[in-house]
């Protein structure tokens, strides 16, 4: 996680039509949204793909 850059590092697994699983970094649309996490939280999440830009939306958490 990286409040400055309004970014997390997610390992997640593959995303049918999109990409094999992996651990990468995603923007998060909302800056209230970092506030609730923390490292290690299991997370649902909208990924949001435009322009070639992927981010994160509508975040919760399931669990540590």
């Amino acid at each position: 996680m990286d409040q400055g850059t309004q970014q997390v590092t997610v390992k997640h697994g593959a995303i049918p039509g999109l990409m094999p699983a992996m651990t990468m970094v995603y923007d998060v649309e909302d800056a209230n949204q970092m506030k609730r996490l923390w490292p290690d939280d299991h997370i649902q999440a909208e990924l949001v793909v435009q322009s070639g830009k992927a981010e994160l939306q509508n975040i919760t958490v399931q669990g540590k």
